[in-house]
Order: structure tokens, then sequence, then C-alpha cells
């Protein structure tokens, strides 16, 4: 199909799924209305229930759809014998570097391909792991020698989409992440394949490309909050706070399913009205789904920076368990943080860093008008 189709299909979603877009965007003109008045926007106002740790609900009861990597479900292949020890290495290891542990299985990873040199999905595993350590160029080597291994195609594929990324190819990224999606019977077909993908645009400032992405999303899954919440995200990188508050609106008359990106996106266009307080609570919300969101770090630290708190900005971006991150968003807040805390050569040095990986991601770009570059 050619992109227009695409957008066709989605419009055709937001008409059928909706008043019509025209309702959605006189909210949103409303809103942005009534920040020209300084007023805070009604309709993005955090609207929290009560969800449970290990199995959130929405409305009706109905399961939240959750990034599964939050939630790692790893079972015993049929036939497969329990009492291996090799194969049981392999779960935990799977395991753990879903669960955002990868540190814990490396060392017993590489102890095993001492013994296991020609065991590709020892590879697989550890490419993965390292991947999600930020360990990138050891992670690439390692992931070319598991291709063959079913784990790749669980793990290891997201996991080489990272590395690209991490490497300033996000166009590459998104294509490989998207031709996962395609695969027919492929595993991980869900709304979070998609989410990288358009995640892999941002980051290479492909901004059409990733709205491009956005309306596929809703076209497939119309009834999602999660596309609209994406789209929304690609109109603040755009500037366009008004859109991005409509599709706020229309996400959320969708319901609470994985609301992470939903959180993101409202607390974004709050912080934008200075709303410091509503935006922490709907970041606080959408971290404890997704802790290891590097894109809920960026905002977090975001928001601490602009209610006048670098030092803590800074303490949060610090902590070990972002290291090696190479992320184009949380680069560009650390920036900004450092130049606020008198860090001038710092924030140069890292801004130059980033730039040379991401020329034309948008947020570095402003990072850069802050400097005064």
């Amino acid at each position: 199909m050619t992109l227009r189709s695409w957008r066709w299909l989605g419009a055709v979603a937001l008409l059928v799924q909706t008043a019509g877009p025209v309702e959605a965007r006189e909210r949103g003109r409303r809103g942005g209305a009534r920040a020209r008045e300084g007023a805070a926007p009604r309709t993005v106002l955090p609207r929290h229930r009560r969800f449970g740790e290990d199995a959130p609900v929405g409305p009706r009861g109905a399961r939240v759809d959750l990034d599964p990597s939050e939630f790692p479900d790893v079972s015993l292949p049929p036939g497969a014998d329990p009492e291996d020890p090799l194969l049981t290495l392999k779960l935990t290891a799977r395991r753990a570097t879903l669960a955002g542990q990868p540190q814990r299985v490396m060392g017993d990873l590489r102890e095993a391909l001492e013994t296991h040199p020609d065991d590709v999905d020892l590879h697989a595993l550890l490419g993965a792991a390292l991947a999600r350590a930020g360990h990138y160029p050891d992670a690439a080597a390692e992931l070319a020698l598991g291709r063959t291994s079913p784990y790749y195609e669980l793990d290891g594929l997201d996991a080489e989409a990272d590395v690209l990324r991490a490497e300033g190819r996000g166009r590459a990224a998104a294509e490989l992440r998207f031709q996962r999606f395609l695969a027919e019977g492929g595993p991980g077909l869900t709304v979070f394949s998609l989410q990288g993908v358009i995640d892999d645009y941002r980051s290479a400032g492909d901004l059409e490309a990733a709205e491009d992405m956005a309306w596929k999303a809703i076209a497939w899954r119309p009834w999602s909050p999660s596309p609209y919440a994406m789209l929304a995200l690609v109109k603040l990188d755009e500037g366009d706070l008004a859109e991005a508050e409509a599709l706020v609106w229309l996400a959320e008359r969708n319901g609470t399913r994985d609301p992470a990106p939903l959180d993101l996106a409202r607390a974004r266009i709050l912080a934008s009205y200075g709303a410091y307080d509503e935006a922490a609570r709907a970041l606080h919300h959408a971290a404890r789904l997704r802790p290891r969101s590097r894109a809920i770090l960026a905002a977090r630290a975001a928001l601490l920076r602009e209610a006048g708190r670098p030092a803590d900005a800074l303490a949060l971006i610090e902590m070990p368990r972002w290291g090696h991150h190479q992320d184009p968003f949380v680069w560009a807040v650390e920036v900004e943080v450092r130049w606020d805390l008198g860090e001038k050569d710092a924030a140069r040095a890292l801004l130059d860093r980033a730039l040379r990986l991401y020329p034309d991601n948008p947020e570095l770009a402003r990072a850069r008008a802050y400097l005064g570059d």
C-alpha cells in the first residue's frame, strides 16, 4: 500500500472512532486559545486509576496493553528437559534481559560460550543482553553470530535495531523493525513494534516518516489509544501543541489501555502550560508502568529542569541504570541541564558528540539553539 492509502485508512479510522477529526481539531484549537490566555488545558488533565503493580486493568476490567518486556513470560519450549542446565541458563538470561537486568547474566553467558562456542542461541542472548546494557559494539558482534537462532527472532532483532539507533542509524533501525512487523506470523506483532519504529524515525529527525508510521498504526489499531498518543508525540516534536492536545483527547476516548505513551504525551503538554505538578503525576504513573523507558526518563529530567531543579535532573540522568544510553532525547536534556549548572565545556562537548550521531534530531537542534550556537 502507498503512504497515501495508509493516511486514508487512518482518516477513516478517525471518522469511525470519533464524531470526526473536525471535532478533535476544534478541541485542539480551543486548547491553543487557552494556552495563549495562560490557562491550563482541560482535555489533558490526568485522570489516573488505581492500577495493580502486576496486572493493571483498564475500563470494564480489561487488561491494560502493557509492553511485553515489562512483564516477561518466558516458558519452557514444548518437549524441553527442565533439568537441562544450558536450557535453564538460556531461559534465565532471556528473562533477566527482558526484565532490565542483563548484567546478572552476561558473565554466565560468556562462561557458557567458552564450552559451547558454536551455540547460536548463546550468541543471540548475549547480544541482546549487551544491547540492553548499552554495550553496543560488543552487542553487534554477538548478534551477527546469532542470527540463525530463534532467540534472535524473539529478541535479537529488536536488540540489533537498538544498536543501529545508538549508532545514529535511526532510519535503518526503523526499517529493520518494520520488516519484523510485516513478517507473516512473526513474533512480536503488536502496537509496541510500531512504537519502536516511530521512535527510531524520531531519533533520526525524520518526523515525516514518523508521522506516516503513526498513521499506519492508527489504521491498524483504530480502537487503541497508543497510536494516537504516538502521533501526539510526533506533533509535539514538530511544535504543534494544539494538534497534539487534540490527539491526546482522541486517545483518552479509547480508554486507558497502554497508558504510558498517553501519560508521556499528556505530561509534555501539561509542562508546556507550566502545570508541573500535574505533569509530574502523569510521568510518575508512566514510569511505574515502564520503569526502563528512556523517553520517560528524558521527560522527567526535562520537567525537573523546567521546574528549576537542574541538579536533581542531572542526578536522575546519572543513575547507574541509565549508563551507556546514547539516547538523543536524554542527551538533549542533559546538555541544557549541564549548561544551567555552569558546566559549559561539558555541555558543549556532549552536544558535539550527540550531533555527530544524530545531526537531524529536533531536540538536539533545540539544545543547540539554547546554547546560542
